[in-house]
């Protein structure tokens, strides 16, 4: 039974009771627990700005833990101890997404750089095959030797390799120039590719690099940028096992090496 108003209030410590039994709650304390909350409310909704997110997390959860341990306003505290937590895991998400989807994208433009350097070599290969009756360039040096081909020695190199001379690429003419008898080469014939692979494959969680590409120009003109499992299946075919022969020697030659290498046409 509630006291009447105009009576005295019983006190806990003059009777020994607790107040409930009066059916009087004390008053909690909020203050700790609504200020986690609203930190952690907070720290999810500018989860994009980064250190300002962290920050209202970490003093959401410590104020939201304090409550907790007060055990005042314990579902508020528990509602800002999760917030808290949500906000430092977007946060977690979003800097892992942004970093891996810059990673992503400067590997992806890295890629359509050498992809336009290796079509430059292919038309500079058409151009001087113009120039001298539809011969093939001996060597890559062959492309910038009389002005024939009008890029600079930047197109002969990856943009991944840190080169200063040199190039990234390696080029095989075709044995024998085709003739009317010969026929036209096959267009599975490659004619260059990059020396080594350095393009790594992309996907959600960045570029993989155990699994890097190469670029390949074939004699159609035709580019494609292929798994090491794809391009060894190219030089197992029958037109390329001669550019597989010249290949593996010039994996082993100085970038400089490689823009002057000639190889070989009368041998198979």
């Amino acid at each position: 039974m509630t006291p009447p108003p105009d009576s005295p209030q019983p006190s806990s410590e003059s009777s020994g009771i607790p107040l409930h039994l009066y059916g009087i709650m004390p008053k909690q304390k909020k203050g700790l627990a609504v200020a986690g909350l609203v930190l952690g409310v907070l720290a999810v909704v500018s989860f994009f700005l980064v250190w300002l997110s962290v920050l209202l997390a970490i003093v959401g959860l410590v104020l939201s833990v304090k409550a907790l341990k007060r055990k005042t306003a314990r579902d508020i505290a528990v509602m800002g101890l999760v917030a808290s937590i949500l906000g430092l895991v977007l946060v977690a998400a979003f800097v892992a997404i942004t970093t891996f989807g810059w990673n992503n994208k400067m590997a992806w433009d890295a890629a359509g750089s050498c992809s336009y350097r290796v079509s430059s070599i292919g038309r500079g290969i058409a151009i001087y095959q113009a120039a001298h009756a539809d011969q093939y360039p001996p060597n890559l040096e062959a492309l910038l030797g009389d002005g024939v081909f009008l890029y600079d020695h930047e197109s002969l190199r990856c943009p991944l390799d840190d080169l200063s001379d040199g190039t990234s690429y390696f080029y095989c003419a075709p044995r024998n120039n085709p003739t009317p008898q010969d026929g036209t080469l096959p267009a599975s014939f490659i004619i260059a590719c990059e020396a080594v692979p350095a393009h790594p494959v992309t996907g959600f969680f960045g570029p993989d690099e155990s699994n890097n590409r190469r670029h390949v120009l074939w004699s159609d003109g035709r580019i494609r940028l292929c798994t090491e499992a794809e391009f060894q299946q190219e030089l197992q075919k029958t037109e390329n096992r001669r550019f597989a022969k010249e290949l593996a020697k010039g994996t082993n030659m100085t970038p400089r090496e490689r823009i002057k290498y000639t190889a070989p046409r009368d041998e198979e």
